[in-house]
């Protein structure tokens, strides 16, 4: 056996690596196949002010769900000039791919900048937290 092992070193030692090779693409495979399965369980909120409305869009796999939307620390349902337009829109589920634009009431001497913060779960985890600022020039 020992001289077979001498005769052939060369060969056990490719076969070995191979092996080690074949190991390593199936970690890889198995750890890419764990990242994939845990972003289709999460929603990607994004803050945005476009034509004088709140946008506030999901990009990702999951949908958001029990949004609650804060500006500058108060809920937008307490802000003087978004909740004319929030108490009539449902905030419990926003799908992926979906978007919906809050608009507000124009006062002069109004703020120009507004600190938007929003919570949400999804299927991987509950009270995510997303904040922005946005400026409405």
């Amino acid at each position: 056996m020992l001289k077979y092992i001498a005769n052939n070193w060369m060969a056990l030692l490719a076969l070995l690596i191979s092996l080690l090779a074949l190991f390593k693409d199936i970690l890889k495979d198995i750890i890419s196949y764990r990242n994939k399965k845990k972003e289709l369980k999460k929603a990607e909120i994004k803050i945005r002010y476009i034509n004088k409305q709140l946008i506030i869009s999901n990009y990702g796999k999951a949908a958001a769900k029990n949004i609650k939307i804060f500006i500058d620390d108060k809920s937008i349902f307490d802000n003087t000039l978004f909740n004319v337009y929030a108490k009539e829109m449902n905030f419990s589920i926003l799908t992926p791919g979906n978007s919906f634009g809050i608009k507000h009431v124009e006062v002069l001497g109004m703020e120009v900048n507004y600190k938007i913060k929003v919570i949400y779960d999804d299927e991987s985890k509950d009270n995510n937290v997303v904040e922005d600022i946005i400026n409405t020039i």
